[in-house]
C-alpha cells in the first residue's frame, strides 16, 4: 500500500505540541508523525513501518488518526 503524505501544519513548538496535540496522540502516532515531518514524501506503508520499527497495520492506523486530526493529508495510491 503506497501513500502520498503531506504534513499539514507548520512544526509546532514544544508548548503548543504539549498543550494541543500530545493529549490526543499515542506514542506510536507521535513516532509516525515525527518521522513523516522530516519531509513530505511518498511512502510504502510496509517499508516505512520497518524504518520506524512498527507493523504496517500500526502505521496505517496511526495515519488514519493523524488524518482525522488534520495533522496529515494523504492519498492511498494502491
Amino acid at each position: 500500500m503506497r501513500f502520498d503524505i503531506k504534513a499539514v501544519d507548520d512544526a509546532p513548538d514544544e508548548e503548543t505540541w504539549d498543550e494541543v496535540w500530545a493529549p490526543y496522540l499515542t506514542e506510536r502516532e507521535v513516532l509516525v508523525y515525527r518521522a513523516l515531518r522530516r519531509e513530505n514524501r511518498e511512502v510504502d506503508a510496509s517499508v516505512f513501518a520497518r524504518e520506524v520499527g512498527l507493523s504496517a497495520n500500526a502505521v496505517r492506523k496511526a495515519l488514519e488518526h493523524l488524518k482525522a486530526l488534520e495533522l496529515l493529508e494523504y492519498e492511498d495510491e494502491t
